[in-house]
């Protein structure tokens, strides 16, 4: 009807994305960038080893930020370098400064590294002997980033205990180590990092894939996580938002648009610089639809409003690359199996059918917080 028509103005979508995602990136990114982060510095020297420090970034991720420093000095003395790096935590503020020897190999065919971390105050060191049988290569390197991890947790933890002690870590005896077990192991090896709890948020645009009108939407969640040494899982309460699209025919047409509740477990498994995972839940597709249609009779629109819910299931893949200490990209693909298939009528003359299975993708901005 025009009369009622006029009482319906515009939902104005396109200002409530925008401040739907400004409220988030104000909620997430000031707590990813804080300023009073610890910080771990890698002191590098040529030639530098990238898939090392891509790694210890990989695996500092909720528990510190990582910087990287190059060391051109001439003397090579154990004594000096300690010294130097612990004028380096110093002057920089970071709780650690850590540098690693090149491998040397033995001659039944492991590989001997000396991994060596200074806290902040001068004075005393950790250093840890770490045997990886083989040539080196990326699980020496996954091996000395767990350890560096483990030292740093511990010294956190002891800060916060007891704040007015020293933070460093009191050497330990070298002495050998069996080699790590295989990523698919279980129980973890000498060198596995702890337990971690902690709060992922996310959000990100949605494209949804079905029978009908591409459709354009909004994606937030969040909820507790689990991390461990090479895993981690989580339980997430999402919800996802599409705006009103517009289905015509002749003379009539519907108006439709979607909100999606949804619980779901996620479990992402770290492969390199990259992490990998799959999900899986329940959701409840809510749809407020409204159709009109001329009715010459009357020379005038009539319009009929209805609500549908429809549960459904969801199983997805996800890709995920770190961007900085606490945030990260993820890219995700999932297929969504409806209670039933919907079709939405005016007049008896189907204008949109929902399908009883749709593809959804997803492009989205997490944040982790810090054990």
């Amino acid at each position: 009807m025009p009369g009622l028509k006029k009482k319906l103005p515009a939902l104005g979508w396109g200002r409530a994305w925008a401040a739907v995602l400004v409220c988030v990136w104000a909620l997430v990114v000031p707590q990813a960038l804080r300023a009073d982060s610890p910080r771990v510095l890698l002191v590098e020297r040529p030639p530098a080893r990238a898939e090392l420090r891509s790694t210890l970034q990989i695996q500092l991720i909720g528990v510190a930020e990582l910087g990287v420093r190059s060391d051109e000095a001439g003397d090579d003395t154990t004594v000096a370098r300690i010294a130097r790096g612990g004028a380096l935590a110093r002057a920089e503020g970071a709780l650690a400064v850590v540098w690693v020897d090149p491998p040397l190999s033995r001659s039944d065919g492991a590989t001997d590294v000396v991994l060596y971390i200074v806290g902040e105050r001068a004075g005393r060191a950790l250093v840890e002997v770490v045997h990886v049988p083989g040539s080196a290569g990326p699980e020496l390197d996954r091996s000395l980033a767990l350890k560096v991890r483990e030292v740093v947790s511990d010294m956190l933890r002891a800060q916060a205990n007891a704040p007015t002690e020293a933070l460093l870590v009191k050497p330990k005896p070298a002495r050998p180590k069996p080699a790590p077990p295989e990523p698919a192991a279980e129980g973890g090896g000498p060198s596995a990092a702890p337990t971690r709890w902690g709060l992922a948020l996310y959000a990100g645009p949605r494209l949804s894939l079905q029978p009908g009108p591409v459709r354009l939407g909004l994606g937030v969640g969040g909820g507790p996580m689990l991390a461990r040494a090479h895993y981690m899982l989580s339980a997430t309460l999402a919800l996802d938002v599409f705006p009103e699209v517009t289905a015509r025919a002749a003379q009539r047409e519907v108006r439709y648009y979607e909100l999606l509740p949804k619980l779901q477990l996620e479990l992402a498994w770290s492969f390199g610089v990259v992490r990998a995972g799959a999900h899986a839940g329940v959701g409840m597709s809510a749809i407020q639809a409204t159709g009109s249609t001329f009715a010459e009779a009357l020379g005038r629109e009539l319009e009929h409003t209805e609500s549908v819910r429809l549960w459904l299931l969801q199983v997805g893949l996800d890709v995920e690359l770190p961007i900085a200490s606490a945030l990260a990209l993820r890219a995700r693909a999932e297929l969504q199996a409806l209670a039933r298939r919907q079709y939405l009528a005016v007049d008896r003359d189907v204008l949109v059918d929902l399908g009883r299975v749709r593809a959804q993708f997803g492009l989205e901005l997490v944040w982790r917080s810090r054990s």
